[in-house]
């Protein structure tokens, strides 16, 4: 099938049998260069027109055929064509006409997504805590806490971890450092943990059941170069996002690569816009494809879409096609599922690694707990319209540290 590349100019040429208008579309530079070829076309409509309006059987018959082996030699002709883009009963597919695309691309788009993929890492952090439990007859309310002696008043003291994971992007590198793009909550966790005891109606009471102290947060890029450290450079948690910056032991053998697509703009997204997703979901690099839902859905251009991913994706890219590849441009950034909190009975954390004999019933102890069940299919966004204001707002901060993201906002 013949092609025709985006904002290739097109001219109409109409040809008419047995009363029925028939439509071709020819690049019009092709026209101009293969004049010899398409005379009969450009020069001889009307002749063309009496011909294939003959009466009588035969002649229609013979019309007919003359005039789709008039059709098979323009398409063949028009397939020489260096310009690609395609033809479709007179339609072409890719027209450009400046809009998203709400269609699958009629063109492979492996390259431009693998180019992008490169930039997309994983950010894991880990956060360290001291727990202790009390029993109620200590008593223990939070304005104990001030003060180190709680600690001596605990029946039983612990340490545990908690792991958080999520998507981040490289938009900017110097070869001594590279700044990344996330979402805030994932590099976020509280500092202090607290259950209270309840009293005899299921209430809570003001006495402390057990606290946990967050020691130390540490944090990591996979897939980078060897870094000396991963910190927060600017974060703001009421549009969820996040700038990581990560320093380079030493300078990179190979260049690491960032995001050098353009950015887009929510506000032209419709229902229907095909998008596609990067990230990490579950720490696997996977890229998805999805269709926007209620587009401009507030004030920052935030949208839903359709994607069914999981936990991890947070920060992952989503990006949109502007009339066919490999016109890629940056819309926004998965920031979270939707999902529904659940209280589940979980048996005795320390007999987890134990061999249970499913045939009898278990006498261990019992313990109420939560966890997040999801909705997939249903994720919202960060736009890139907030994306492009949480930088500009930061961006003293940023060339305070040598730090410009013209390349990325460009």
């Amino acid at each position: 099938m013949s092609k025709i590349s985006s904002g290739m100019k097109l001219r109409q040429i109409i040809l008419f049998s047995d009363k029925t208008l028939k439509t071709l579309l020819i690049p019009v530079d092709y026209m101009n260069r293969s004049s010899k070829n398409l005379c009969g076309i450009k020069q001889n409509v009307v002749g063309l027109n009496a011909f294939f309006n003959l009466k009588g059987p035969f002649m229609k018959r013979l019309s007919s055929f003359l005039f789709y082996c008039l059709v098979t030699l323009v398409l063949a002709n028009c397939g020489s064509s260096k310009h690609p883009a395609v033809l479709s009963q007179g339609v072409p597919f890719e027209l450009a006409d400046g809009r998203y695309d709400s269609h699958f691309p009629m063109r492979p788009v492996d390259k431009e997504l693998k180019k992008i993929a490169e930039a997309v890492k994983l950010y894991t952090n880990m956060s360290f805590y001291e727990g202790y439990d009390f029993d109620l007859e200590s008593r223990i309310t939070a304005n104990d806490l001030s003060e180190d002696s709680y600690k001596f008043k605990a029946r039983k003291k612990y340490l545990f971890e908690r792991p958080s994971s999520g998507t981040a992007t490289v938009i900017y590198q110097d070869n001594r450092r590279a700044v990344l793009l996330t979402c805030e909550h994932i590099t976020r966790s509280p500092d202090t943990l607290m259950t209270y005891f309840l009293d005899d109606r299921n209430e809570r009471t003001a006495y402390i059941q057990s606290v946990a102290i967050k020691t130390r947060q540490s944090n990591n890029v996979i897939f980078l170069p060897r870094v000396s450290d991963v910190r927060v450079l600017i974060s703001d948690r009421d549009n969820d996002l996040a700038l990581l910056i990560a320093d380079f032991v030493d300078k990179p053998e190979i260049p690491v690569a960032e995001y050098s697509y353009g950015l887009g703009r929510a506000s032209e997204l419709t229902w229907g816009t095909f998008l596609y997703v990067l990230g990490y979901p579950y720490g696997k690099k996977m890229v998805s494809t999805a269709i926007v839902s209620n587009p401009q859905r507030d004030r920052r251009n935030s949208f839903i879409m359709d994607a069914t991913l999981h936990r991890g994706v947070s920060g992952g890219l989503i990006l949109a096609l502007r009339d066919g590849p490999p016109n890629f441009e940056l819309v926004g950034i998965a920031s979270a599922l939707s999902g529904e909190r659940e209280y589940v009975l979980r048996p005795d954390k320390r007999t987890i690694d134990r061999d249970f004999e499913f045939n009898r019933p278990y006498e261990g102890e019992i313990f109420i707990d939560t966890q997040l069940r999801i909705n997939y299919g249903i994720t919202f966004t960060v736009s890139i319209e907030s994306i492009r204001e949480f930088i500009r707002k930061n961006n003293r901060i940023l060339l305070e540290q040598g730090i410009s993201l013209d390349r990325f906002l460009r």
